[in-house]
Parts: C-alpha cells; structure tokens; sequence
C-alpha cells in the first residue's frame, strides 16, 4: 500500500513516529523497513505539507 505522501531523511525513525499520526501504521512500517535512508542521504523529498 502507498501512501499519499513518502518523506525521506536521515531521522526515519523520527519522521515515521510522527508520520503515524497523519497516515495508516501499514504505511509507517513499510517506510521503516525500506532502505531509503542511505540512499536519501540529507535529502528530504515531501509530496504533502505537514505541520511543523
């Protein structure tokens, strides 16, 4: 399952706890488990504003 928005840092942990809130845990986890934050390096990539 997809969620409407995928952000990727170097805190993923962080941003997922926080994601949690906004999105399904199905989506949360799957952020977690992918390898991505390596890849992201500092980028952040955001397809939906959040409050910060």
């Amino acid at each position: 399952m997809i969620p409407t928005f995928v952000v990727w840092s170097q805190s993923m942990f962080n941003d997922a706890i926080v994601y949690d809130r906004y999105g399904p845990p199905s989506a949360v986890l799957t952020l977690k488990r992918l390898p991505l934050a390596p890849l992201a390096g500092g980028r952040v990539r955001v397809r939906m504003r959040l409050p910060r």
